[in-house]
């Protein structure tokens, strides 16, 4: 047991680990960062707001994300460690329970169904709350039978469930109640959910904590509760109503895949003759089937809503694995074979395609020669783990073995190219934010033509230089050919329409949204003042590395899209050019563009629609007249 517990473990860092740290963090992502940071500036971890602003956020994902925050850990880790700490914990939890009431197998299935499925794969590489809700309504859940209806300890079960399902409310909000509680009101005897809520126990736990929620809410005036005025983290449901009841199940299958093909002993009449612990079996199936159905029904709801049930749907999986396997086990070891094969089919065009960039024959712009380097060592590995699960010594593993290692090969690569094709050809929150923190260039897919960002007048001088300094050349699309980049401490006072939360991540700089900037943005101390660092001259946004800070910390900043700020004291320079934060990249193919060489893969800018609307935003530098 303990070496498989340690085999998955290293799997599950291999697969999730990569693009958990390369793929650009996007702005629902960056919510929960800006957050925390305001939540670590303010002192307070309970007020939620972003860029000074109230936001219909939860706190408990925040929290989390600040304890990394605090640690020392990089953004992007801090970020997203939290949901896949919480997917972790969640195969610990369903594999300690298995292990228990069923024996190594059954501890091992669930803990490798949580890990590998689709669903735990999006949601653990990315920072969102449903992993932090799933983790801890099935330790709610798993809490409450332990203590209440196996030992009877009716008051410690409900207290320790309630002390978890306050903290998922935290995390989620009303949700978490509801679907606390949700099954309790179908389970039959001998569990009989509705009289166990009548339990003075649990009404006691109850009010508590009601009175709980309560203060928080009256604590925090802005706070939001319920789930429908909350900023969601999950892909938004676009098609009709009778459309998404017809394939929400197969949805929720797909999200599962290959799981499907194990689980469904649990819900076949056939085996229930043989479940050891008929009681628990009526309990987690009776919290899968409640919690489907309701999801199902309700209207715009995506599938991973049901992530809290994974649990449970696992724990079963693992308790009727071996009697599966036994009866079963050729035609799973032939699923399991089928992934080998599709292991080894995607390395091999994989691998062929990273020797021929490597090679010049086919060439993608933009991707470096070490990138595609270590793109093709790891499908080597990942080709000769396939080639050896289908026809070498690996074929004869186990068929849980077997069958996890192949759908951890497949997933694994697919994370990897995908990972690989987002950051070549993907990236436009990054790009941005680092042009406004004045780190890399311009990319020419974000430049907007100058009269989409009327000037107010009078109000943007040309750059001055400090005493010493000369400014040559000038940048592109009309750009300043002196830059000032802020130093990090610099707060940048924010006056536009959106947010742009994901475009802020990347800036690296304190933000605070202003609406009357007279009022709002502190006036810099008047006079010439040394500067922190040297002047930048030439390009308008120096390459990432430059041996200076140039800035002056009298200066204040400002991120516009309609102009700089209208403050009469002081003098704006734009420090970058119009910056349209909805250009886009595409990827276009030029067959025989060189002798000797078969294609060519480049980036250039999507070609924009008839009605586009530009989100331009600039960035100035304001200093006293």
């Amino acid at each position: 047991m303990a070496q498989g517990a340690g085999l998955l473990l290293l799997t599950a860092l291999l697969v999730y680990l990569p693009p958990m740290l390369w793929r650009e963090v996007r702005s629902r992502e960056a919510l929960y960062a800006t957050v925390a940071e305001e939540m670590i500036r303010s002192g307070t971890a309970w007020r939620l707001t972003v860029h000074g602003d109230p936001v219909q956020s939860y706190p408990g994902y925040a929290w989390l994300v600040a304890l990394g925050q605090e640690a020392g850990l990089t953004d992007t880790l801090a970020l997203r460690l939290p949901a896949f700490l919480s997917v972790l914990g969640l195969a610990a939890l369903c594999g300690v329970v298995g292990f228990r009431r069923g024996g190594p197998t059954a501890g091992l299935v669930a803990a490798a169904m949580v890990l590998f499925n689709p669903a735990s794969l999006r949601v653990g590489c990315r920072a969102q709350h449903e992993s932090l809700l799933a983790l801890l309504l099935a330790g709610a859940w798993m809490a409450w039978y332990s203590f209440g209806q196996r030992r009877k300890q009716w008051a410690a079960g409900w207290a320790g469930a309630m002390l978890l399902v306050l903290l998922a409310t935290f995390t989620a909000g009303a949700r978490a109640l509801a679907v606390f509680y949700l099954p309790f009101l179908f389970l039959r005897r001998p569990v009989r959910g509705r009289q166990r809520l009548l339990l003075a126990s649990h009404l006691v736990v109850l009010g508590v904590t009601i009175a709980a929620v309560v203060v928080w809410l009256r604590h925090v005036p802005d706070q939001t509760f319920l789930p429908w005025n909350a900023l969601s983290t999950l892909p938004e449901v676009t098609i009709s109503y009778p459309l998404e009841i017809l394939l929400f199940p197969f949805k929720c299958l797909l999200y599962l895949m290959p799981w499907p093909f194990l689980a469904w002993p649990a819900f076949c009449m056939a085996y229930r003759p043989l479940e050891r612990s008929p009681v628990a079996f009526h309990y987690l199936r009776t919290i899968t089937a409640s919690a489907f159905i309701a999801a199902w029904v309700i209207p715009k709801v995506s599938p991973l809503v049901l992530l809290p049930v994974l649990g449970p749907l696992s724990i079963m999986t693992g308790l009727h694995a071996e009697l599966l396997f036994r009866r079963h086990g050729r035609r799973l070891h032939l699923l399991s074979t089928v992934l080998s094969i599709g292991a080894v089919v995607l390395s091999g065009v994989v691998l062929l395609a990273a020797l021929l960039h490597l090679s010049g024959v086919a060439w993608l712009d933009g991707l470096g020669r070490g990138p595609a380097t270590a793109l093709a060592g790891l499908f080597v590995v990942l080709l000769a783990v396939g080639l050896l699960a289908w026809r070498g010594a690996l074929r004869r593993l186990p068929v849980l073995a077997h069958l996890v290692l192949g759908f951890a090969v497949v997933s694994g690569g697919i994370l990897s190219v995908r990972t690989t094709v987002e950051v070549w050809a993907g990236g436009e929150m990054r790009a941005a934010g680092r042009a406004l923190a004045g780190q890399s260039a311009v990319p020419s897919y974000l430049l907007a033509p100058p009269p989409a960002l009327p000037e107010a007048a009078g109000t943007a001088a040309a750059p001055t230089p400090p005493a010493g300094g000369a400014a040559t050349g000038g940048g592109p699309n009309g750009s300043p050919a002196v830059v000032y980049r802020p130093l990090a401490e610099s707060v940048i006072y924010r006056q536009t329409r959106s947010p742009h939360l994901g475009v802020c991540f990347y800036l690296d700089r304190p933000v605070r949204r202003v609406d009357d900037p007279r009022t709002q943005i502190p006036l810099p101390l008047p006079g010439p003042r040394p500067p922190l660092g040297d002047l930048v001259t030439g390009a308008a946004t120096p390459p990432e590395g430059t041996a200076a800070e140039p800035v002056y910390r009298d200066a204040i900043y400002a991120l516009c899209d309609s102009g700089p700020p209208v403050v009469p004291e002081v003098d704006w320079v734009p420090l970058t050019p119009p910056l349209d934060l909805l250009g886009r990249r595409a990827v276009r193919l030029e067959w025989f563009p060189e002798r000797f060489r078969l294609l060519r893969l480049y980036t250039t800018a999507a070609a924009l629609p008839v009605d586009h609307q530009p989100d331009v935003v600039r960035l100035y530098r304001g200093v006293r007249r």
